[in-house]
């Protein structure tokens, strides 16, 4: 008997990926979600703003809003990493909307405006479409590159805009933002993801249980939320290791039900794990000043 078959699953729940159908719908990133739609399909907010933690579902939502917004008929690009200089940002928003790559010879300022341009015309106002460029990353944008994507929101109509940017980043960038007034007063709305509460995180792991086929979710016993709450700080994950470890752990002593006692060992683990990098690195660098 495999992994899947020992706990009646048909998917393994708790992987570090982003696949879509195991997005959990907390209050938080419900609320996140729909301001994002909300931004998109208004068409003239020109910039939207979302933030939070490492690992609390921030890139999960931006593919929740890729593919809702593909399913109305938007047309979107998605940056998935934004530590690129301006051109290649450019470039890449070219490539995704043409769906091939640009020739060398057109990676300029002037060749790759004047396509994005004849595009939004093509793809998007004759197709009666919107533009939505998805930033992923937004905290690793330079200044002066954030300041020149700004200026792409300039390409618009007397009574319509044709592009909306989402940022999405890691709580610096909020204050990056608040540092460029010609930023921040764009920014028609803003939500921090914050993290789950005892209660969601209950929920969230019998929801990935469900998701990934189990009947009734009921694998962790409640004894067993609470560390992996304190431990994971409520986020998604975090979680996710916490879990996985645990069921790996559980199939592999032919254990049915996982309780506090295994999750508590697996976060000793990690513990003891985690400061024993620290002291290492601490020695690293101590021999490298000498």
């Amino acid at each position: 008997m495999n992994y899947l078959e020992y706990w009646g699953l048909t998917d393994r729940p708790f992987e570090g990926n982003r696949d879509s159908k195991f997005f959990y719908h907390s209050k938080c990133h419900e609320e996140a979600l729909e301001r994002m739609l909300y931004i998109c399909k208004d068409g003239n907010m020109n910039f939207g703003l979302l933030t939070g933690e490492i690992g609390c579902g921030k890139t999960m939502i931006r593919t929740v809003l890729e593919n809702e917004l593909e399913k109305d008929g938007f047309k979107t690009v998605c940056i998935e990493n934004s530590n690129l200089p301006y051109i290649y940002i450019l470039a890449e928003i070219v490539n995704q909307i043409k769906k091939e790559r640009i020739k060398k010879s057109h990676i300029n300022k002037f060749h790759l405006i004047t396509d994005l341009k004849e595009l939004l015309v093509k793809v998007v106002i004759e197709g009666g479409s919107h533009l939505v460029i998805l930033m992923d990353e937004a905290q690793q944008l330079e200044k002066d590159t954030l300041d020149k994507v700004k200026n792409l929101t300039n390409i618009s109509s007397e009574s319509e805009n044709y592009i909306t940017i989402i940022l999405i980043g890691q709580p610096d960038l909020k204050t990056t933002i608040l540092s460029m007034p010609q930023i921040s007063q764009r920014i028609s709305l803003r939500y921090h993801i914050k993290a789950l509460d005892l209660t969601e995180v209950n929920d969230y792991i019998i929801h990935r249980l469900k998701i990934a086929g189990h009947k009734t979710g009921d694998i962790f016993n409640s004894d067993a939320v609470e560390p992996i709450y304190l431990s994971s700080g409520g986020i998604p994950r975090s979680i996710n290791r916490i879990c996985k470890l645990a069921i790996d752990f559980g199939f592999a002593r032919q254990i049915k039900t996982i309780d506090s006692s295994i999750v508590e060992a697996i976060i000793r683990d990690f513990n003891i794990h985690e400061a024993s990098s620290i002291t290492l690195q601490k020695t690293e660098n101590s021999k490298s000043t000498l």
